[in-house]
């Protein structure tokens, strides 16, 4: 009946092979408990539950008594429609419960203490680090763990044309969890998720004021004395009880990082809008155009003089901001969207064109048999190749592309060989000027390019602004490896 059953649900896709696979896996495993003469009365009591309209309410309720994490937070939050009551998972109260778990918090919080030290090192000197409170305390090194909080929309559901509806997700990370390679569903701890279409003014106020709470109280490794309306609790209540004593035994927790594309930046931070022709970034003042075009590139640009205080966040009203230390500098441009996802595209895609159109004397349909690719983020080396064997060693421009090409690989061999995977948090201040100085260089050969086809009415070597974050994002590699903050 139960192997009718999953194949029957993967074949609707409801189920996927690998939770089949699974449960199978798990079936079988209960099964051989049975033959010893094991009762199952955890999975008895599942079976006997009555399928009806209060079916996930019932589920929940065992679940909640099987499960020592804390419960949401009801907050009242304002939707069209009405006010509703929303649940907040606690950031600073999950990471409390953690600390009680020894399994947990190696696996989701903290897997090697002893790199706290070294994480702190590589951030020593981070823009966001200048003047911040937590510089005061004695031995932040050692009990203080860096965290990140990540928020993108998600296609959950199929609906419509495009069968396709997506919730607004936010969930928060351990940073040194993320490095030491753990996997998305241990690394990333969610928080609350929601329609935009239920988003109204004063939906996402009151989520990021919770927020602020809640990391606020992670900052000070303390629990709280208010709820997060400012609302004292009473002495004699629960929260009463723990309030001003350790969080986790002495740890604390700091948010440092934002993770998240350049539009949910805009539109849940409240940064510049990223496409726009002035005023489109949050670190510096370029523009589109004039005398601070981010399509500048040279190491002199004026706009790279132009680099805002680490204070100044351009404007946001999100409440986040107003935690200490906190600002622009701590919005991580997202370099898997704006590098493999938005600069690397326009490059291969015009390499690509040239290629199939210009340089194989085969029809172009023909062509596409011949060259392919699968997957942006490996193609690096290929590229490179390919362009190598088809280009004209006597043509200038077809130098010049090929020139980019390697500039490409090695900036990503630089990457790879610092990354994270090999422990490092990083990478050096020496190698990080090489890469500097290595990405401006395939801007300029790019603007470069793009003018010359430009002029010849062909449009290929196209940019948009996200060469220019994939710029900040490097140049912030000395302070933080990038991989440890992309979504």
């Amino acid at each position: 009946m139960l192997h009718g059953y999953l194949m029957m649900q993967m074949a609707w896709g409801a189920m996927s092979p690998s939770m089949v696979h699974g449960i199978a896996k798990a079936a079988m495993t209960d099964i051989a408990a049975a033959k010893r003469g094991c009762e199952l009365p955890k999975l008895a009591k599942l079976a006997s539950v009555s399928e009806g309209k209060f079916l996930w309410r019932t589920l929940c309720t065992i679940m909640s008594k099987e499960s020592s994490l804390p419960e949401a937070l009801d907050v009242t939050m304002p939707y069209k429609g009405g006010n509703q009551k929303a649940s907040v998972l606690l950031p600073h109260e999950y990471f409390a419960d953690m600390h009680e778990d020894a399994k947990a918090w190696a696996t989701s919080i903290l897997p090697v203490s002893t790199k706290l030290p070294e994480f702190w090192e590589s951030m020593q000197n981070h823009p966001a680090m200048q003047d911040h409170p937590i510089k005061e305390r004695r031995g932040r090194k050692d009990i203080c763990v860096a965290l990140g909080l990540h928020g993108d929309e998600v296609p959950i559901a199929g609906a419509g044309k495009i069968w396709r509806r997506s919730s607004l997700a936010f969930s928060w990370f351990s940073i040194l969890a993320n490095a030491a390679a753990r996997g998305t569903l241990d690394v990333m701890i969610c928080i609350w998720g929601v329609f935009e279409k239920f988003v109204k003014e004063g939906t996402m106020q009151t989520f990021w004021s919770v927020m602020k709470w809640s990391f606020e109280c992670l900052l000070r490794g303390k629990w709280p004395h208010s709820d997060w309306r400012g609302i004292q609790y009473d002495p004699t209540s629960p929260e009463g009880h723990k309030a001003g004593r350790d969080l986790a035994g002495g740890y604390c927790g700091m948010l440092i990082q934002f993770a998240g594309d350049l539009d949910y930046n805009c539109k849940w931070l409240g940064l510049p809008r990223w496409s726009a022709a002035v005023s489109c970034c949050a670190l510096c003042k370029a523009t589109l155009r004039g005398n601070c075009s981010w399509m500048d590139m040279r190491p002199a640009a004026d706009w790279i003089q132009t680099i805002l205080s680490p204070t100044i966040c351009a404007g946001s009203t999100c409440p986040l901001f107003q935690v200490p230390g906190l600002g622009a500098v701590c919005v991580a441009r997202d370099y898997m969207h704006c590098m493999f996802l938005g600069w690397l595209q326009y490059l291969y895609g015009s390499v690509f064109y040239m290629i199939v159109y210009q340089l194989i004397e085969e029809e172009p349909l023909e062509n596409l048999h011949e060259i392919w690719d699968a997957e942006i983020m490996g193609l690096d080396q290929a590229m490179l190749v390919v362009w190598t064997k088809y280009m004209k060693a006597t043509d200038a421009v077809h130098r010049r592309i090929r020139q980019l090409l390697d500039l490409n690989c090695t900036l990503a061999s630089m990457l790879d060989e610092y990354s994270p995977r090999y422990g490092v948090m990083a990478v050096p201040e020496a190698v990080a000027n090489k890469m500097q100085d290595n990405i401006l260089m395939m801007g300029q050969l790019h603007v470069q390019l793009f003018e010359h086809f430009k002029t010849e009415g062909v449009q290929i070597f196209n940019l948009t602004s996200k060469t220019h974050f994939a710029i900040h994002s490097i140049v912030f590699a000395r302070y933080i490896h990038p991989a440890l903050v992309w979504c």
